[in-house]
């Protein structure tokens, strides 16, 4: 009898942990969200985990965190052969980004990720309008049902290099005309924006004699048909029917070209990276390097056809 109890004790024991549920990953996955706003990041940034986090999971399987490993990960990149390079490496990133907070967190005993290599990224071309491309879409602008908003549009984002999302979202209170600041909510958070003369008097154009709201409690910057908040997906449309029939030889046409297109012409201009950093709202030097690294193709190309030893000793 003396031996048979602490038998029975340790089978109890045994049984009590076989019981203990598993944690599942979308357990954890709701207090990493939770983090992330606290933390203050924009619900573009939770967009972004979010979409790739559940992309993730429909793509392995994955319930419970003990299979949250680095071959299951492996495994599912290497599954996305019909897919861009950049598109691969920020289905890693984002991997990576919840991997270390679950490790940190003590959800998982060792980051799964941290002896898998990054995938290369392929640089390939970077689209960007061109003067007379940009010429022709405001003249089209002035020709279109809404010429003020249309050519207000354009001009704020060759001026500023806003997202198409960040635009969108401007609102009337957002726009210091005094100083000429935007207060721009983006994916990395709240940023001012400059903004200069040439867009200001075509904001202010708009503003004044073009936007037509359906209600005052419409504070939108850019309205639609009917007096509502023009949408993403309807400035994106208006923007990509403006190149194509301008006739831009860009190889990719749409409001982030614009974007591409702020940030070449301000290095070339002579700006600094941290600058254009700050404006863009990025939170690290890699992708304004990029741009950077474009501006220097304009310099090896102009030595080319201009330095003295090319021309003199041909």
């Amino acid at each position: 009898m003396v031996v048979s109890g602490p038998k029975r004790l340790r089978i109890g024991v045994r049984m009590d942990r076989q019981a203990r549920p598993r944690q599942t990953l979308d357990e954890a996955l709701a207090e990493f969200y939770e983090d992330q706003r606290y933390k203050g990041n924009s619900a573009a940034t939770l967009y972004f985990y979010r979409s790739n986090l559940d992309r993730f999971q429909r793509g392995t399987g994955i319930v419970y965190l003990d299979d949250f490993q680095e071959s299951a990960v492996r495994r599912w990149l290497l599954q996305h052969t019909n897919v861009s390079q950049s598109t691969l490496a920020t289905y890693d990133r984002s991997i990576r980004v919840v991997s270390k907070w679950l490790h940190n967190r003590g959800y998982l005993p060792v980051d799964p990720m941290d002896r898998l290599p990054k995938p290369k990224a392929r640089t390939t071309p970077m689209a960007t309008f061109s003067e007379a491309d940009v010429r022709t879409m405001v003249g089209l602008a002035r020709a279109s049902r809404q010429p003020l908003r249309d050519v207000a549009l354009i001009t704020l984002l060759l001026d500023t290099g806003l997202r198409i999302g960040e635009a969108m979202s401007l609102q009337l209170r957002d726009v210091d005309w005094v100083q000429g600041w935007l207060s721009v909510e983006g994916k990395t958070g709240q940023r001012v924006v400059p903004f200069g003369r040439k867009c200001r008097l075509a904001l202010r154009r708009y503003v004044d004699r073009g936007r037509r709201a359906a209600s005052p409690g419409v504070q939108h910057v850019f309205i639609a048909k009917g007096g509502v908040p023009m949408s993403v997906s309807a400035a994106t449309h208006h923007v990509v029917k403006f190149a194509r029939a301008a006739g831009s030889r860009a190889t990719k046409v749409g409001p982030h070209t614009f974007r591409h297109t702020f940030a070449v012409e301000y290095i070339r201009a002579g700006g600094d990276a941290f600058t254009l950093q700050r404006i863009l709202g990025h939170t690290t030097l890699d992708m304004t390097r990029r741009y950077v690294h474009l501006a220097n193709e304009d310099i090896r190309s102009a030595h080319a056809r201009y330095a003295p030893a090319e021309r003199f000793l041909g």
